[in-house]
């Protein structure tokens, strides 16, 4: 799991987001690293890590890729 909290005067994920990307641009690639999973009235937020082996084959069953 990845933990992340808004900073002053930024958007956070918010009820309604579950299931958005975490997304990170390296060598002009972006990739995905993360998956919105919960969230504290819209303040603290938790991914949950793709690299999670559990996580990364629960995507696979479901979505097939």
């Amino acid at each position: 799991m990845i933990c992340g909290e808004r900073s002053e005067g930024a958007y956070n994920a918010c009820q309604g987001d579950f299931g958005s990307p975490v997304v990170i641009t390296k060598s002009k690639k972006q990739i995905g690293t993360a998956l919105y999973s919960a969230t504290d009235a819209c303040a603290s937020v938790v991914y949950a890590k793709i690299a999670n082996g559990e996580i990364r084959n629960w995507i696979k069953s479901v979505t097939g890729v």
